[in-house]
């Protein structure tokens, strides 16, 4: 579902409510076996009943506490050269990888995404009563779902802009490295701390995610970034 997310003050940039929207989604249902495999149990069927079990259980919790938000909007590129993404609105990132992701788009969807605070909560309530395992378990199950999440944010976001001719592109982060080169080895680092330079882009907007002084995110269930637009030409070719 897809809305417009209320702008509670002016900003340097012009960013005006009508250009912030929101997105949410159902909740994910990830599968036990892939939170196995996250602690390493390479074969589900010969892991403990206990333990199993307990994937079992904490796959339905995480899909009964989690509630699928985004906020986002569409920023025009101005340019992207020499590891220099500069957006509208007088905002820039720095990651030599940009030159390679993001070098035939001409806008990026920036988002914040978050599968709310429930999961975050459960936890800690399990370790608080001293339950590790099933705290660990939540704890995969959450990032599984985020990244289930995100694939289906994507997916909306496809679809609204095959009408206007345009292909969603490369997805970054800051936090994360990617190689600087197609096929080579060395990987350079958006860093973290652009995070507070993506916040920018949501000026006076109430997000459903909070930035931390650290550049963390809280709920710690969250993902941020942006995907690149190109024009479906420029993709399929």
């Amino acid at each position: 579902m897809l809305k417009d997310v209320p702008d509670s003050s002016a900003d340097p940039g012009g960013i005006g409510a009508s250009e912030i929207r929101s997105w949410s989604g159902p909740s994910v249902s990830v599968d036990p076996r892939q939170i196995l495999r996250v602690h390493r149990y390479s074969d589900p069927d010969a892991v403990r009943p206990a333990i199993r079990e307990a994937a079992e259980r904490v796959a339905g919790q995480v899909a009964e506490l989690a509630a699928p938000v985004a906020a986002y909007r569409r920023v025009p590129i101005e340019q992207c050269a020499g590891g220099t993404l500069q957006l509208a609105g007088d905002v820039s990132f720095r990651c030599e990888a940009f030159d390679r992701l993001m070098h035939d788009c001409s806008q990026v969807v920036a988002f914040v995404l978050t599968l709310g605070p429930e999961v975050d909560d459960k936890v800690v309530g399990l370790m608080d009563a001293f339950e590790p395992l099933d705290a660990l378990f939540v704890e995969a199950a959450g990032w599984l779902s985020i990244e289930l999440t995100t694939r289906m944010f994507a997916t909306s976001l496809r679809r609204d802009l095959d009408g206007e001719g345009l292909a969603l592109a490369s997805r970054m982060g800051p936090g994360y490295s990617y190689r600087k080169e197609r096929g080579g080895a060395e990987r350079v680092e958006w860093p973290l701390d652009e995070q507070i330079e993506l916040f920018k882009l949501f000026g006076g907007a109430a997000l459903p995610v909070t930035l931390l002084e650290s550049c963390a995110m809280q709920p710690k269930m969250s993902r941020s970034g942006v995907f690149g637009v190109a024009a479906a030409e420029n993709r399929a070719s």
